[in-house]
């Protein structure tokens, strides 16, 4: 893979996964703490981004930043980790409410 090729890759993750959430340029931008220009700049392919910048816009993206990298034929599997990871998320809290429902009606006896 080329370099352009790569930058190329990321952008249409980056803005893929943008829309599909929902966002707008100016709302990611704002997560990712970078300017609305440089947001732009990013996702049409003109612009390379730093580390910490790459890491922003992951996080703010509630992605792994290796996830931005995945070439089109492995998005699926974003799509599986974001249905396991929300199933994860809501089997904890529920377990959470459990353990403390158990032990408040323990702790009354």
């Amino acid at each position: 893979m080329k370099s352009e090729q790569l930058l190329e890759l990321l952008a249409i993750n980056i803005r893929n996964a943008r829309k599909s959430q929902g966002l707008s340029q100016m709302e990611l931008a704002e997560r990712a703490e970078i300017s609305t220009g440089h947001m732009n700049d990013i996702e049409r392919s003109r612009r390379w981004l730093g580390a910490d910048t790459f890491v922003r816009l992951a996080s703010a993206l509630q992605l792994e930043p290796y996830q931005l990298l995945l070439p089109e034929k492995e998005q699926h599997l974003l799509s599986d980790y974001r249905k396991i990871t929300k199933l994860k998320q809501e089997l904890q809290g529920t377990l959470v409410k459990e353990i403390d429902s158990a032990f408040s009606g323990f702790l009354e006896k």
